[in-house]
Parts: C-alpha cells; sequence; structure tokens
C-alpha cells in the first residue's frame, strides 16, 4: 500500500513538474509580447507628439499664408 501510494506521488509530482515548465514557457512568452506592446505603446506617443507638432506648423503657415494675401 505504502509503495502504491509513493509511486502515486512520484507520478503526481512528475505531473506538477511538467506543469511548472509549461507555465514558466508560456510565462515567458507573454513577457516578451508585454515588453513588445510597451514598445509599440512607446512609438505610438512618439507618432502622436509628431503628429500634433505638424499640425502646428502648417496652422502657422496658413496663418502667415493668409496674412500675406491681405
Amino acid at each position: 500500500m505504502l509503495v502504491g501510494m509513493i509511486d502515486r506521488l512520484r507520478a503526481d509530482n512528475a505531473k506538477a513538474s511538467d506543469e511548472n515548465a509549461r507555465l514558466a514557457r508560456e510565462m515567458d512568452g507573454l513577457r516578451a509580447r508585454l515588453v513588445e506592446a510597451e514598445g509599440s505603446g512607446a512609438e505610438l506617443n512618439v507618432l502622436r507628439e509628431e503628429r500634433d507638432l505638424i499640425r502646428t506648423r502648417v496652422g502657422e503657415m496658413l496663418e502667415q499664408i493668409e496674412t500675406l494675401n491681405l
């Protein structure tokens, strides 16, 4: 009976180790995706800032053109 219990515990331990390894790999993949998403978010912020700067410059140019036409 005790030998059977030890065998069962060893099998459960092996299953738990396999599951732990699978979850660790999954976590590594999710961390990589998170880093990629953070990089994309930073790039998006830079592009938005550039867009706002260009919008401001175009607005200033239009104002100058309007004053020249008067």
